[in-house]
Order: structure tokens, then sequence, then C-alpha cells
């Protein structure tokens, strides 16, 4: 017994050693954990803030965005506007010109009359009106042909101007592409997705007038744009419908027109 006195002072001692370790360490952990708190606080608020400014910003941006493309949108909407407006005065000083020219020439037969209308109609000059037939092409309508791709199943412009060439092989004078009249130096090309006729965009269906002999229609049967419009709709599934008028109506070029002109001469002397 006398041996396990030492040892149990020995523990005591040691463990009252260690309370009083402990109790020195609690009071300092104390603080450093309410430090460590507001740390975490200070940081989380950081946080919040940075992305409630990074939301903010981005919304700014979007905000921005739209609003700029609202106000190109206008100024596009405008510019057409005021484009169509110009083409309608056009056509207009077209038709005074036309009429002065008809009353300056009046006294200089009939023969120059009729030559001086004939280079009217011929180059746009003027609008025109008679019997004729209207061409509607238009997109395949779903379900496509089997293997035929959304891509192949639109009108192209080759496919327009293949059209056109075969309407003026059939005897058209006069021939207008959604209200746009064509002349010698009309382009018909695309630009994206858009078929550009006289560079402007045209949407589907394409409607082409075309104004000629009463017998148009059959005449442009025969030709060789017809087997082909024929083949684009059974392969392709694209739509063309020609259809006769005792009355069709073509508008005058807006398009810049040659207001001179020379006559050349051969080189056989």
């Amino acid at each position: 017994m006398s041996r396990g006195q030492p040892g149990s002072l020995l523990d005591r001692l040691i463990a009252e050693a260690q309370a009083d370790d402990y109790a020195l360490a609690e009071p300092r952990s104390g603080p450093r954990s309410a430090k460590s708190a507001v740390v975490g606080a200070v940081l989380f608020v950081v946080i919040g803030v940075l992305f409630a400014t990074a939301a903010w910003q981005w919304q700014s941006v979007q905000t921005a965005n739209q609003d700029r493309r609202e106000v190109l949108i206008d100024r596009i909407v405008q510019a057409d506007d005021r484009a169509e407006e110009r083409q309608a005065e056009v056509v207009d000083l077209r038709a005074s010109v036309s009429q002065l020219q008809q009353l300056a020439t009046s006294g200089l037969g009939d023969d120059f009359a009729e030559q001086l209308q004939a280079v009217q109609i011929a180059s746009g000059f003027v609008g025109l009106t008679g019997p004729g037939a209207t061409l509607t092409m238009a997109d395949a309508v779903p379900p496509l042909p089997s293997g035929v791709t959304p891509d192949e199943a639109k009108v192209l412009d080759i496919d327009v101007q293949t059209a056109v060439n075969g309407l003026w092989e059939a005897g058209a004078q006069a021939i207008a592409i959604n209200d746009i009249r064509l002349t010698s130096v009309t382009a018909i090309r695309t630009a994206g997705e858009a078929i550009l006729v006289d560079y402007r965009p045209l949407e589907p269906p394409y409607r082409i007038a075309a104004v000629g002999p009463p017998d148009l229609p059959e005449a442009f049967a025969k030709t060789q744009a017809q087997t082909e419009l024929d083949g684009l709709q059974r392969d392709y599934g694209i739509q063309s419908d020609l259809e006769a008028s005792q009355s069709v109506s073509v508008p005058a070029s807006t398009a810049n027109l040659p207001i001179r002109a020379e006559v050349m001469k051969g080189g056989g002397g």
C-alpha cells in the first residue's frame, strides 16, 4: 500500500497540472472563436456583395444590348420606310417625265412615239399593264420527298433566274419579281438565306409577274424552264404555279437607269 501512495500523489499532481493547462487554454479559445465567426460573417457578406454586383452588371449589359437591338431595329424600319417613299417618288417622277416626253415628241410622228414607248418599256422606265401570267414559286412544304434536306427544298436564286429566262423566251415584254421591275442591269443573287433582286431582299413566296402575249402561259410550257421547274417539284417538292391573266401589272423600275446611249458601229467598216 505504501508503494501506491507516491503513485497516487504523482497522478494527482499530473492531473492538476493538466487541469491548470486546460483552464488557461479555455479563456484564450473563446475570443478566437468569436473572431473567426466575425471574419466568416464578413467574408459571407463580401461574397454576397460580389455576386449581387456581378448579377447587376450582367443584367445591365443584357438590358443595354436589348436597348441597342431595339434601336437598330427601329433604324432599319425607318430606313426601309424612307426607301419605299423614295422609290414611290421615283416612279411618280418617271411617269411625269414619260408624259412630258410624249407631249414633247407628239409632233415627230407616230413611228417615233412608238419607238420611244418601246424603249421606255424595255428599259423599265415606265410601268406596264396588259395580258400575261403570274408564276408563283415557294419552298417545299413538309413532308419532304425522301432523302431531301430542308436546305435542298428551298427556292434558290438560280431557280428564279431559270423561271425568268423562260418567261423572256416565251415572249414576255416586262417582268417584275415581288413588285421589283427587272431590267437589263437587274441582278438576281443570294445573300445568306435571302434572294436579292436589284440588291433588295425578298420573302417567299416569289411572285413573278410577266406582261406579254395572250398565249404566254402556253409558250412558257414549251420551254426548258418549265421542264426544270417540273423537275424541282418532283425531286425536291419546290412549288411553282403559272396562272394566266388578262390584266397583269408591273411597276416602273426604281433602279438607276442609263439616261444616254450611243449606237455602236460595226467593225466591218
